[in-house]
């Protein structure tokens, strides 16, 4: 299923959802040993392409954090939930039942930081931070599944309505808001927005007659982001 990285593995760390956790114990961003002065457990987890990171009733015991790559994760009819970027976390779809209810699977070769989730708590509880980052954690993950559910009917503003999401996180990031990067296979899009990957393909075309996107097989890079906020509203 997965091997720890490799020493020369480029990771990023300044975006990560857990930055704020790593910042309270003192642990250098990029660091190789990250966690050998904290005491919380912590491993570098490589997960190659088309491999699960984890599987529905599996046993939960991490939390983990992008480093690098993507991931999807579905349930067991093959639906797929969310899609999961550099800096985002996942894990947590175990945390109720103690048995992950979700396969988290890779798009693309990807690092994960897999935090022990025991250890965590003990750790985050020694330093007072405990019941407020786990808080954000779960508030996190509500907001972005209402985010997932509040797409409109209309096909070509799923897709626009979408793309203006990616757009807008590449922004909060720091990277360039009009290239967005699309890992995933064209029917995992399909599945996501609950729509037949014709229907997809048949949009993005449109949207690239219409000289709103230009599209080099997964790379997208938006040359009108008015024009593709404009198609996303619900009134048009």
């Amino acid at each position: 299923m997965t091997d720890k990285v490799g020493p020369h593995q480029i990771i990023t760390c300044c975006h990560c959802s857990f930055k704020k956790l790593c910042d309270v114990l003192n642990i250098p961003n990029n660091s190789k040993n990250l966690f050998e002065s904290s005491g919380l457990k912590q491993d570098d987890i490589s997960v190659s392409k088309g491999q699960s990171l984890y599987i529905s009733g599996k046993g939960f015991k991490y939390i983990y954090a992008v480093k690098h790559g993507t991931l999807k994760t579905v349930l067991s009819n093959d639906r797929i939930v969310d899609f999961h970027f550099q800096g985002d976390f996942l894990g947590l779809d175990g945390f109720e039942t103690n048995k992950h209810q979700l396969e988290a699977i890779a798009i693309e070769d990807t690092l994960v930081c897999a935090f022990d989730f025991k250890d965590f708590l003990a750790q985050a509880d020694s330093r007072e931070l405990g019941n407020q980052f786990l808080s954000q954690l779960f508030s996190k993950q509500a907001n972005a599944k209402m985010k997932n559910h509040m797409y409109p009917r209309d096909a070509l503003q799923r897709i626009c309505h979408l793309l203006l999401r990616l757009s807008q996180r590449n922004k909060e990031y720091g990277y360039a808001e009009d290239t967005i990067s699309l890992p995933m296979k064209r029917k995992d899009l399909a599945n996501y927005l609950e729509l037949t990957l014709e229907t997809v393909s048949r949009s993005l075309l449109a949207l690239k007659n219409a000289g709103i996107l230009l599209i080099d097989n997964k790379q997208i890079t938006v040359l009108d982001l008015k024009k593709l906020a404009e198609k996303s509203k619900l009134d048009n």
